[in-house]
């Protein structure tokens, strides 16, 4: 019998986690992804944005660009999973196929991690679930119709504007709002907010 998924309080956590590493898939120094555990499920948790031009040139690449899996997506998403995902396969698809692996991610993190959890599903072995906390949007219909069976969970915090954004583009699944309105709107983005915010929603 499986163990119960993680709250999306608890995942928030697993997902601050990663921008401490040590990272075990990485591209090139842009896509960094922590292997951990949580609970007896194997958990891969995506690095959000941080302050280099590597990420924020990544943030702003967004025309379209296309994968088997997850059809199109912004191009700096769709290209920073594609560098690590052979190996994250290679690495993760046993426990993908005894439903013991989830996804999880911050802003970046959480854009790639919804795409990357398309490439598994693809190969019969979708995640457990997918924790995606104020992501940009990350693909068209194709990706929502290949999450669809999994459990998606997508928080908008705030008035952030990041899950707005880019435009041409759509959620793969139902966004949760929770949070206030804030006078400086990026503060509402912070993982350590939202981690806030979602414990007081009982989340």
């Amino acid at each position: 019998m499986l163990p119960p998924l993680p709250k999306p309080s608890e995942a928030a956590l697993v997902a601050a986690s990663a921008y401490a590493g040590p990272w075990r898939w990485t591209s090139f120094g842009h896509t960094k992804v922590l292997d951990t555990e949580w609970n007896g499920y194997r958990v891969a948790s995506f690095q959000g944005t941080i302050l280099n031009g590597y990420d924020i040139l990544r943030d702003i690449r967004f025309v379209p660009w296309w994968d088997r899996y997850g059809g199109f997506g912004p191009a700096g998403f769709v290209k920073g999973v594609q560098q690590v995902i052979e190996e994250m396969i290679a690495d993760l698809i046993a426990d993908a196929r005894a439903q013991r692996l989830i996804f999880v991610g911050h802003s970046l993190g959480g854009a790639e991690a919804l795409r990357a959890a398309s490439h598994f599903a693809g190969l019969g072995a979708p995640p457990a679930a997918v924790f995606a906390f104020e992501p940009p949007r990350a693909g068209l219909l194709k990706l929502k119709r290949s999450l669809k069976k999994v459990p998606v969970f997508i928080c908008h915090n705030g008035n952030s504007p990041v899950p707005y954004v880019p435009w041409l583009y759509r959620h793969p699944a139902k966004v949760t709002k929770i949070g206030r309105w804030c006078w400086e709107p990026i503060h509402c983005h912070r993982i350590a907010q939202i981690h806030a915010d979602l414990v007081a929603a009982g989340l």
